[in-house]
């Protein structure tokens, strides 16, 4: 039996439980655990599904030089250990099980095993030979989980790069109905590196929360057309994902999206997000329903020191006069409501601060993320 501290192993297993697909219908072994000694001191847990690996390392406060390697459910293990109370608990292996037992309690894992031997989750290698290496910041990373993951669709209807979060070494960019423009704080341009991060490879970057520094290492196929690997680690934590080939990557207008972000800067209508959301809500009650027949958008007349939200559809309108502005003038953005409501969920301060111009799009501004809505063209207008 080892000996292992049960705060330490709950805050692991938190992170463990991120990286666990819970519906594993396709592939069994994404809802597995793996625990294995990689030292008297050590004892690896891993996880994994089709295109990422996920691994943390938990030190063992006492040992009895016994060697553990055991697969066990998901389903099972984590909620079990989620919910123990003990300053320690130990852990060993007895025949065909994994054994958990504290002062006052013992509960039995059976071991995955073929042919008597433990079954193993798929291992995603990583060959460090001639990749790219930087560093990205705890905070930028978990920037990615919570902003950038949220806004992506998957549809049959996006371009397919649209389908990924495009990440390099200046910021995250998600590019759907609307657009998020997330800027690293620190950004290093002297270190370039971009590749493609799917909605659930992204919510994974949630594990580095609170890490100071996180090394990045990105790997350079010779095949242009040929998929990536793209390595998270510290000394504790490793993510591996498999991401998109440059070609698809490339593809991906990151220029142009940054360009049209920054060309709406010098106008800020700063709003009561409380009081917007309040405005929108009751206009919506005319124009929840998209219908293919009649106008589908809204607008937003803004004037020097207050913005009418004007429904073309139900010729009701709100007047909201803004907390304090910079640069406002007179102009009208055609928008839907819809994508202005859902855009401001992602908003947790109790202000709004929105741009405005002649690039066809309004700007939602916040400390470090531009939330992109794009206007509605009316058609017969080019």
């Amino acid at each position: 039996m080892v000996t292992i501290n049960l705060k330490d192993f709950k805050a692991l297993i938190s992170k463990l439980n991120m990286a666990v697909d819970k519906n594993a219908k396709l592939n069994p072994k994404s809802g597995w655990v793996e625990l294995k000694t990689v030292s008297s001191d050590c004892i690896k847990c891993s996880v994994s599904n089709y295109n990422y690996y996920f691994e943390a390392f938990i030190p063992i406060s006492v040992s009895a030089e016994e060697e553990i390697h055991a697969t066990v459910m998901a389903e099972t293990f984590i909620p079990l250990v989620s919910k123990l109370d003990s300053d320690v608990f130990s852990m060993g292996e007895v025949r065909n099980c994994l054994i958990l037992s504290t002062n006052t309690s013992e509960y039995t894992f059976p071991i995955i095993k073929e042919d008597g031997k433990v079954r193993c989750v798929d291992v995603i290698p990583f060959d460090y030979n001639g990749c790219m290496h930087t560093s990205l910041s705890g905070e930028a990373l978990t920037s990615i989980a919570d902003s950038n993951a949220n806004g992506l669709i998957d549809t049959t209807f996006s371009r397919d790069y649209q389908q990924y979060i495009y990440v390099d070494n200046i910021g995250a960019i998600t590019y759907t109905e609307n657009i998020y423009v997330n800027d690293f704080e620190n950004a290093k341009e002297d270190e370039p590196f971009k590749f493609l991060l799917s909605c659930p490879q992204a919510k994974l970057l949630k594990v580095f929360g609170g890490e100071k520094s996180v090394e990045v290492f990105v790997d350079v196929p010779e095949d242009y057309s040929a998929s990536k690997k793209v390595m998270f680690k510290t000394s504790s934590i490793q993510l591996v994902c498999v991401v998109q080939s440059d070609e698809l990557t490339d593809k991906f207008p990151s220029l142009k999206i940054r360009d049209f972000a920054k060309n709406e800067r010098e106008t800020h209508a700063i709003l009561n997000k409380k009081e917007l959301d309040k405005a929108i809500a009751r206009l919506m009650v005319f124009d929840k329903k998209y219908d293919a027949t009649v106008l589908d958008y809204s607008q937003l007349e803004f004037k020097e020191d207050r913005v009418i939200l004007n429904s073309v559809k139900s010729h009701n309108h709100e007047t909201l006069y803004y907390t304090s502005s910079q640069n406002t003038k007179e102009h009208t953005s055609r928008i839907r409501f819809a994508d202005l409501q859902n855009q401001l969920k992602a908003i947790t301060t109790s202000t709004v601060d929105i741009s405005y111009g002649e690039s066809g799009a309004i700007v939602l501004n916040t400390s470090g993320l531009k939330q992109l809505i794009p206007e509605v063209t009316v058609r017969g207008e080019e």
